[in-house]
């Protein structure tokens, strides 16, 4: 009984919470796990598992699947880093602070956590991952000026979409075609074992992070710490806010808004800090606020997943 418990509910942010915590106070964890796995083969299983799951009797493409579609790509990759400025401007954050904060909005969704959360929510898997590759591909092309854009000078950024697109399309793309062949070509139905695997893959990255960016985030100041986490927590929770009570008045289904809530709402860390390397500015301390904001998107997002996943019946 609790051993069920905590596998439905609790098992990602407990495991999120420990990941940190052992990312930042034993880093040589981090390091094996990052040498004897490596990250991109936890994003590949974390796709191929999602490949794996998907039931064609769920996938319907309706004109209001497009309309969920285009409504989350306008909020997520052209109207959150506008209210990154503005929320910055208001808090009187830093320079590096307000950089940070704008370039983490401007980023397209997380390639693996938001489909990992949509699935323990109970949601439209199907729409979550079209939801994240569509918005990783879009953002490819809508980040530069975007952030030049939202950015009070011009900022000159290096950007290349073919590179982008063939990581995107090696490491998602063709584990969840290969998954979603398994299942209806050789007609084999994931095994029950397998349902916590998105979730340690999750965790397993997590404590490789950490491990790498401990120092940065031990030397980084506790005002510019708190700062972010709180700009970061604000912006986060209006963002969810828009989604589902939007997506509420518009009509959208209860599991399709579980399925933006926790794509379009959220962001990618790993682009957030490949961009940051081309832009011309002190990155090093504009990674904190970034890494601070996933953490805090990570933990509200997943004891959120665990919550609608309990109760998903009360949320219409």
């Amino acid at each position: 009984m609790i051993s069920r418990f905590l596998q439905k509910k609790y098992l990602l942010p407990i495991g999120i919470i420990l990941a940190i915590l052992l990312g930042i106070l034993a880093p040589p964890v981090g390091q094996a796990v990052r040498g004897a796995i490596g990250n991109n083969p936890l994003v590949v299983a974390i796709f191929f598992l999602c490949g794996w799951e998907v039931d064609l009797k769920e996938c319907r493409f309706t004109r209001k699947t497009l309309a969920i579609f285009l409504c989350g790509a306008i909020l997520a990759l052209i109207l959150s880093p506008w209210m990154a400025s503005l929320l910055a401007h208001i808090m009187h954050l830093g320079e590096q602070a307000t950089l940070g904060l704008i370039v983490i909005s401007a980023v397209p969704p997380t390639l693996s956590s938001g489909i990992v959360f949509t699935r323990n929510a109970l949601g439209n898997v199907f729409l979550a991952m079209t939801v994240t590759i569509g918005y990783n591909i879009i953002g490819v092309f809508t980040m530069p000026p975007m952030i030049a854009w939202c950015l009070s000078s011009c900022v000159e950024l290096e950007i290349s979409p073919l590179t982008l697109f063939v990581n995107l399309f090696l490491h998602v793309i063709i584990p969840f075609i290969a998954g979603f062949c398994i299942k209806y070509l050789v007609r084999c139905n994931r095994p029950q074992w397998m349902a916590q695997i998105p979730n340690l893959c999750v965790i397993l990255l997590l404590i490789s992070f950490f491990a790498d960016f401990r120092v940065m985030l031990l030397d980084s100041p506790l005002s510019l710490l708190f700062a972010s986490a709180f700009a970061g927590m604000l912006l986060h929770i209006l963002q969810l806010a828009i989604i589902w009570y939007g997506g509420f008045l518009a009509g959208f289904s209860v599991e399709d808004r579980k399925a933006m809530l926790f794509t379009a709402g959220t962001k990618t860390l790993s682009i957030t800090l490949t961009v940051l390397t081309f832009i011309k500015a002190d990155t090093g301390l504009a990674a904190v606020p970034c890494t601070v904001f996933y953490t805090v998107q990570m933990l509200l997002d997943s004891m959120l997943s665990g919550h609608m996943g309990k109760k998903g019946e009360l949320y219409t």
